[in-house]
Formats: C-alpha cells, structure tokens, sequence
C-alpha cells in the first residue's frame, strides 16, 4: 500500500513537472520552479528514510536508491543497517526534513543534472543523543538515468561533533556513482 502511494506519488510529482516544463528548455526565470518540484520528492525521500529507520526497515531505505547503487553494490542493505545502528536509543523527535539544491547543470537541451539534498535536524533520541539525518540524490541526470535516486546516506552526531570526536558521523557512500558525474 506504501510502495503504491509512493509511485503514484512519484509519477504525479513528474507530470508536474512536464507540466510546469512544458516542450521548453529550461529559462533562467523558471528556474526555481524547476527545482522545487524536484524538492517535494527529495521531502518524500527523508520521510521515507526516518521511516525506515524508525521501522527498522533497511529494504524501505535501500528501495529509494538509484538503480546503479543498487545493481553495483549488493552490500547496500548491509551498509544501510551498520549506518542505522550508529543512532543510539530510539527516535523521539525530529524536525520537518528541509531541502536544498546542490548541483545544477544545464545545457542547451536544459536540465542536464541536478543534485537535490535532504537534512532533518534535531532529530532527538530518548538517551538524550541529538542528530542530524541527510541525504544526497540526483534528481536529474541526463544520459545517465540510472543514477536518478539517492545516492549517499549521512548521520551526524551533534553531540560528538561538539566534542571534536572523529567518529561523529557515519555515511552510506559509495564512491563509484561520482566517477560517472566527475571522470576518474
């Protein structure tokens, strides 16, 4: 039923932005708007993530990573269950997920590759640990589809942070997918 809702949502927010696109290049002026459609799937992206991880359910977060992680990296479920394990106690508040634009390249045909990051902060734990959650995913990326999704995972620990450890954060990356985007 989730999975459902997912992909309706999923195709709606992409008519949306054929809609808001229509058969034009993308302008400089509708650039925004461009983007923020691309912005409501990366929220959708967050909240599955803090399901999952409330869950405990790594196939939910492993599911929205894109297809070239996925085919490339059998280990990701392994991975995303260590990274979930590095929250100590169990959720008991968190912030609204807020995003923001990374990259955006564009050429003449428009958007060639656009890069949409995820943060949900003051994500509180009920041994008093604070975190911050984030993730990163190309929402575009031309002649490379199979990048499209989340690509990287990432937890802070706030508290470590504060107190200069180095493990104060753990990540879920996999260097591989930046070749395609950077060459090696």
């Amino acid at each position: 039923m989730m999975k459902e809702k997912m992909i309706v949502n999923d195709i709606l927010c992409l008519f949306s932005c054929f809609f808001l696109m229509g058969c034009n290049a993308i302008k400089e002026d509708n650039t925004k708007v461009y983007v923020d459609s691309y912005s409501q799937t990366a929220l959708q992206q967050a909240d599955i993530i803090m399901d999952g991880i409330q869950s405990e359910n790594c196939e939910e977060i492993a599911d929205i990573f894109c297809t070239y992680i996925k085919k490339n990296h059998p280990e990701l479920q392994t991975d995303i269950k260590a990274w979930m394990k590095y929250i100590d106690g169990n959720i008991i508040s968190y912030d609204p997920p807020t995003t923001e634009r990374g990259s955006l390249n564009t050429g003449e045909s428009g958007v060639e590759m656009l890069v949409m990051e995820a943060d949900i902060d003051n994500v509180k734990t009920d041994t008093g640990k604070t975190y911050c959650i984030g993730m990163g995913s190309y929402s575009v990326f031309k002649n490379h589809s199979d990048c499209v999704g989340v690509t990287d995972l990432l937890i802070r620990d706030l508290d470590a942070e504060k107190e200069n450890k180095e493990d104060s954060q753990v990540r879920v990356e996999y260097d591989d997918i930046w070749t395609i985007e950077y060459g090696k």
